[in-house]
């Protein structure tokens, strides 16, 4: 599982170059999606509930962080 979530990371991470060519808060995009992979990554090794939980909402609060990255007004809404 931990191989399907770092393929797939890098595959957004490599897609996401040039798409984020047009923004400027890139660094912040970036350190957001990988806060989120780390989120997930814990879920997966983790070996107990409590940290089960911790990494589930760093991973959430994280992902709702970049559906509102951008700023413009139908990305706000969308959030």
């Amino acid at each position: 599982m931990l191989i399907i979530i770092n393929t797939v990371a890098f595959l957004v991470i490599l897609y996401s170059v040039s798409y984020m060519k047009k923004f400027t808060a890139k660094s912040r995009y970036y350190a957001l999606f990988l806060l989120m992979r780390a989120g997930m990554n814990g879920v997966v090794l983790t070996g107990d509930l409590f940290n089960l939980f911790v990494f589930s909402e760093i991973a959430a609060i994280s992902s709702y962080a970049l559906v509102a990255f951008g700023g413009e007004a139908e990305e706000l809404e969308a959030s």
